[in-house]
């Protein structure tokens, strides 16, 4: 029996003879089998503190640009009503007169909505509810103001954390990141641009 020998070329991803169409090969098989969401399992997408600790629960970042989030108890996390108040800047007394909730539409981000505490109507400039019963305090045409700007915060607070995710799914497919994954992990590769 006659025995052969091969001789397998190895390659390091910062080898400075390593040739140019064979690095590209090899970031091209990283990126085919890179893990696929790792980039929105970041707690921390949406700013400030008191949205840390909740990750979106779907998202869009190409045709319907959308990112949602449930902002209730999710992995013992749970967004404290106070904390909300303050973040929007609304004054205790126009928070008592509504209630919240945090809508997810299909393919839109997460808005947020108030309504009337008494009546469960949703509010809008136009359809003040004024309360004739002495012990429900009437929502004034300020406090709509207020609402509309606080939810207008929130809505940009949703689309920042949006490109913020946009862009963390850049720099996963990145070179740059590719390539701190084979440096890191001292992987070498064959002439295919396969691991060895």
């Amino acid at each position: 029996m006659k025995q052969k020998t091969k001789t397998i070329n190895c390659y390091k991803i910062d080898d400075e003879d390593l040739p140019e169409d064979l690095k590209e090969k090899i970031l091209d098989k990283l990126r085919e089998t890179s893990y696929d969401h790792w980039f929105a399992e970041d707690e921390y997408l949406c700013e400030p503190k008191i949205f840390y600790g909740f990750s979106p629960t779907a998202w869009d970042i190409d045709r319907g640009s959308y990112i949602q989030f449930e902002f209730a108890w999710e992995d013992g996390n749970f967004l404290d009503p106070n904390d909300l108040r303050q973040w929007l800047e609304l004054p205790l007394t126009t928070w008592e007169k509504v209630d919240y909730e945090f809508i997810n539409d299909e393919y839109h981000n997460t808005k947020l909505e108030f309504r009337d505490a008494e009546n469960g109507l949703e509010l809008d400039e136009y359809n003040v509810n004024v309360s004739e019963q002495y012990d429900h305090p009437t929502i004034y045409p300020w406090d709509i103001k207020l609402l509309q700007e606080a939810v207008e915060k929130f809505d940009e607070m949703m689309d920042k954390a949006l490109v913020t995710l946009r862009e963390a799914h850049e720099y996963q497919n990145s070179d740059e990141n590719m390539i701190d994954m084979a440096e890191s992990n001292d992987w070498e590769f064959d002439e295919d641009g396969e691991i060895i």
